[in-house]
């Protein structure tokens, strides 16, 4: 992961630590981070959410996966 890229992301989390739409890593996705989230969800998505707690660390190994993708991405994208 480029540490410009890690240092924007990590700081923005830690100036907002866990408040709905200002935390960049609380939104939308894979966790239900807040009870109106879990609620809102339909079909499959409410029932995985009601058992996300089981998920949570092959999840977590997932989203470093998902950390250097989007460090990739971003360095592909300034050098355009």
């Amino acid at each position: 992961m480029s540490y410009g890229w890690w240092m924007t992301k990590h700081n923005r989390h830690h100036a907002n630590p866990n408040k709905e739409r200002t935390d960049p890593d609380i939104g939308p996705g894979a966790i239900a981070f807040t009870p109106a989230v879990a609620e809102s969800r339909r079909g499959l998505a409410a029932r995985l959410s009601r058992g996300q707690g089981y998920y949570f660390f092959p999840l977590l190994l997932l989203e470093g996966l998902a950390l250097h993708v989007a460090s990739i991405q971003t360095i592909l994208r300034r050098s355009r």
